[in-house]
């Protein structure tokens, strides 16, 4: 009986694994180059700090563009940030205006929401289809908004018009629901 040692064993492995290491990294290298975009958030409007990214405000943000409205068809804005788990709709009635509560702080209706980082009243319905994206600031955002909860702020950024040619104007959006 012969006598194989476990390092012998892990050696002839180890050569096995570098040997197809060696073929394939020939085949890798002789294919050409893809070209990789990598794309990042879009800066928070309203936090008053400018064209600074996302991850290096002070403060936590929420950003839900349009083609996650459509693909999830809200409706309202509590509609839309069902998404973040520190979002929650203080008071739920279908009829009625979103009262939204944000890590447990209700936001105040007439405070609380910006439209292109200018304050509007949120007492009324506001409809999600001319909504390029939602931009939510979670925390204290009354240095931005001067009188505002310590929940956070919601500002609406409006669809533009496209500036190129090729660009598609129109769009038709055809749902189907309850009717309530």
């Amino acid at each position: 009986m012969a006598n194989h040692s476990p390092f012998l064993k892990a050696t002839r492995i180890h050569a096995a694994v570098a040997l197809c290491i060696a073929s394939c990294a020939s085949a890798w290298a002789q294919q050409t180059a893809t070209e990789i975009t990598i794309t990042d958030k879009l800066p928070a409007r309203v936090s008053g700090f400018g064209d600074v990214s996302a991850q290096e405000l002070p403060f936590s943000t929420t950003t839900i563009t349009s083609a996650t409205l459509q693909d999830i068809g809200a409706q309202r804005v509590s509609d839309a940030l069902r998404l973040d788990a520190s979002v929650s709709d203080s008071y739920n009635s279908p009829a009625y205006w979103d009262i939204l509560s944000v890590r447990g702080f209700t936001l105040d209706n007439r405070y609380n929401y910006r439209r292109e980082g200018l304050p509007i009243s949120a007492e009324t319905m506001i409809p999600m289809d001319n909504k390029e994206r939602i931009e939510l600031l979670k925390g204290t955002s009354g240095i931005q908004a001067g009188t505002s909860s310590p929940g956070g702020l919601v500002n609406y950024v409006v669809k533009r018009a496209p500036t190129n040619a090729e660009q598609q104007i129109r769009n038709i959006t055809l749902s189907y629901g309850q009717g309530n």
